[in-house]
C-alpha cells in the first residue's frame, strides 16, 4: 500500500467480520464493506461530508441514509474537530502493512545494492584480467590487430560505399519509373525483361506491355512501396497479368494448336525447376 499508488485489496477476517455485522442488515453491510474499501484506499479517515458520501455510496433514499448512519455511529468514532470519521482496527492494520511494505522495499534496495555491487566488482575484475592479458602480448600481436581492424574498417566502408550506391541507384530507378516522360525511356529494358519471362504461359504483346508498364509506374507512384530490385517486382507483374487474363492465351497462341504449345512451355518451365 502506498499514498501515491492505490490499494488493490484489504485485510478482511472472515471471523470477526461475521461476529461484529450480525446485526447489519444487506444494505447496511454493503455499506459498511464501501466505507472500509475506501478508508483502506485512501488510507486515512473518511471526512464527515454527507453529500460526498451519499455520491461515493451511490445512495439516495432517505432509508439508505438512515443505513448509512447507523454504520458510521457503530463502526466509526467521530471527531468533531477534524470532522471525520475513524475506524480504529483499519487504522492499526494500515499502520502494519505501511510497516511490511517498508521492511520490503528496504530489502528489495538492499538486493539491488549488494547485485549492482557484485556487477561493478566482476566488471572491475574482467577489467584487469582484460590489461594484464594485453600486456603480455607481443607487439607484433598489436601490429597484427590494428591491421586486421584495418582491414575490417576498409571492407565495412566497402560494404557501405556498395550500400549506398545500391540505394541511390534504387532511388534514381523509382524517380525515372515515377515520371511520366522518363519511364519510356526505361520501357525498352522492361519490356525486353518481360519478354524473356520462361514461366509465364504466353508474352503478352507490346501493346499489352506498354498498357501494363503504365499501370506500374503509376502503381509506384500512388502507393511509393519499398521495393529492392524493381525488375524482379515488374517480372511478378507480369506474371501476375497472365495468370489474370487466361482469355488471352488461346487468342495468343491459336485454339487447339496453341493449347498443344502451352504444355510444352508448362514442361519445359517443369524440367527446368526440377
Amino acid at each position: 500500500m502506498s499514498n501515491n499508488k492505490k490499494a488493490i485489496w484489504f485485510p478482511l477476517f472472515i471471523a470477526d467480520m461475521t461476529t461484529a455485522t450480525q446485526i447489519l442488515s444487506n444494505a447496511e453491510m454493503g455499506i459498511y464493506i464501501r466505507l472500509l474499501m475506501h478508508y483502506y484506499e485512501k488510507e486515512k479517515p473518511i471526512q464527515d461530508n454527507q453529500q460526498r458520501l451519499k455520491r461515493m455510496l451511490q445512495i439516495e433514499s432517505a432509508q439508505d441514509i438512515k443505513a448509512l448512519n447507523y454504520v458510521l455511529d457503530e463502526f466509526f468514532d467521530y471527531d468533531a474537530e477534524k470532522g471525520e470519521y475513524r475506524n480504529h482496527r483499519a487504522d492499526l492494520e494500515i499502520i502494519e502493512l505501511r510497516k511490511k511494505k517498508d521492511q520490503r522495499k528496504a530489502a528489495w534496495e538492499a538486493s539491488a545494492r549488494k547485485r549492482k555491487e557484485q556487477k561493478a566488482s566482476d566488471r572491475l575484475s574482467e577489467h584487469q584480467a582484460t590489461a594484464q592479458a594485453r600486456a603480455k602480448r607481443p607487439l607484433e600481436q598489436n601490429s597484427e590487430r590494428t591491421s586486421s581492424q584495418s582491414q575490417l574498417q576498409s571492407q565495412v566502408k566497402k560494404e557501405e560505399d556498395k550500400s549506398s550506391s545500391q540505394k541511390k541507384g534504387l532511388a534514381n530507378e523509382k524517380s525515372n519509373l515515377k515520371d511520366k516522360q522518363t519511364r519510356w525511356g526505361l520501357f525498352p529494358r522492361y519490356c525486353q525483361l518481360a519478354q524473356e519471362i520462361e514461366t509465364i504461359d504466353y508474352t503478352p504483346t507490346e501493346q499489352q506491355l506498354k498498357a501494363e508498364f503504365d499501370k506500374y509506374c503509376d502503381w509506384i507512384k500512388a502507393k511509393d512501396p519499398r521495393i529492392k530490385d524493381f525488375e524482379s517486382q515488374w517480372a511478378n507483374w507480369v506474371r501476375k497479368f497472365t495468370n489474370d487474363n487466361p482469355q488471352q492465351q488461346q487468342c495468343s497462341t491459336g485454339g487447339q494448336s496453341g493449347s498443344k504449345l502451352l504444355a510444352a512451355r508448362r514442361n519445359l518451365t517443369a524440367r527446368k525447376t526440377a
